[in-house]
């Protein structure tokens, strides 16, 4: 077996408690199989292979955990969480007794060594956080990219998938979801109009989150933002006992929530829908389908399309003829036609 390597400087600076410890470590090293990996600027042996479990938790609702998730969090050494207080309330329901350690967005590297250390001895830890996924707009992504980064390819890293909330919200929210856009949370100050320009502009679906705090100014920006009458939805509490979904226009909701302050409170979800693009008058206009000159008007439109439909259907006013001939619309025509009856038509790109 080859001597573990010097110690590396990866912060420029070696203590001599350092270099003997690292000797002493190379001396051992010597007389197992050693699993390897760097803390720091030390290389540290252990004998098996440790495992970080990235554990999804409920949002609010505490039935919504998974049986895995349970049993991880029984097997495992320790729990690393956002806050522990929040982590406790879980682990009490469910009967739970294990140390936990926080880990958020200001701990200090020395915290990450902590839990870099457990590891080393062969601890397998679960990382938790308050609410849905860590790592997802989450400080628990922080640590995993070090822990990363401070190994050698010896840390397993096992994903126990359950809720989250952006990914809830999307899936009542109606907007197209095969392609989407996650956006985090806006910046507080700075990059904020940078941030609804993007939002505004965006080709697909939009979701980001947004704190109880900010809720009213970032809606505010919105409206600014978007075209008139594009629709987004806002989710509040998702699970909990006043989870609420609001739909319609930023003004629309902002209405909403000022009328009742209550309404104001919780962790919110915003879904903006896809920038539609309005069809050109020369195609659509303001045409009602109520008479045989405007379904003809819309036919002559329509003949600038490779491939027409036309169902006698629309009207009773058509002229046999008229109705006698079948012509291809395409998909994007038919949600046109349909919106002419009554307003402008505004179709998907």
């Amino acid at each position: 077996m080859e001597p573990i390597a010097a110690p590396r400087r990866i912060w420029g600076v070696r203590s001599i408690a350092c270099e003997q410890r690292a000797s002493a470590l190379r001396t051992t090293a010597m007389r197992m199989r050693p699993c390897e990996f760097t803390i720091y600027e030390l290389q540290f042996t252990i004998k098996t292979m440790p495992i970080l479990y990235i554990v999804a938790t409920p949002l609010g609702n505490l039935k919504d955990i998974t049986l895995r998730a349970l049993e991880v969090l029984k097997e495992a050494d320790l729990i690393v969480c956002e806050d522990t207080r929040q982590t406790i309330k879980l682990l009490n329901h469910y009967n739970i007794s294990k140390p936990l350690v926080s880990y958020f967005q200001h701990s200090k590297l020395a915290k990450i060594d902590y839990i870099a250390e457990q590891l080393a001895q062969g601890k397998n830890i679960a990382l938790v956080t308050d609410a849905g996924t860590p790592g997802i707009s989450d400080p628990g992504g922080k640590l995993i990219d070090q822990l990363i980064n401070w190994t050698i390819g010896q840390l397993k890293i096992t994903p126990i998938p359950g809720p989250n909330a952006a990914i809830a919200a999307l899936s009542v929210s109606g907007f197209p979801a095969d392609k989407f856009v996650f956006m985090g949370f806006p910046p507080h100050k700075k990059g904020r109009n940078k941030f609804f320009d993007e939002v505004a502009n965006a080709k697909y679906t939009v979701v980001f989150y947004e704190s109880t705090h900010r809720i009213l100014k970032t809606l505010g920006q919105l409206k600014a933002a978007l075209s008139p009458g594009r629709q987004i939805i806002v989710c509040r509490e998702l699970t909990k006992q006043f989870e609420s979904i609001y739909r319609g226009s930023a003004e629309e909701i902002i209405k909403i929530l000022e009328s009742d302050k209550n309404n104001q409170k919780g962790e919110f979800v915003i879904i903006v829908g896809e920038k539609k693009r309005a069809v050109s008058n020369f195609f659509v206009g303001r045409a009602r389908l109520n008479s045989q000159s405007s379904i003809l008007s819309m036919i002559f439109c329509n003949a600038l399309w490779s491939r027409l439909y036309f169902s006698g259907r629309l009207g009773s006013s058509c002229s046999g003829i008229i109705r006698s001939v079948v012509f291809s619309v395409p998909p994007v025509l038919e949600g046109a036609i349909a919106a002419a009856r009554s307003r402008p038509c505004v179709v998907y790109p």
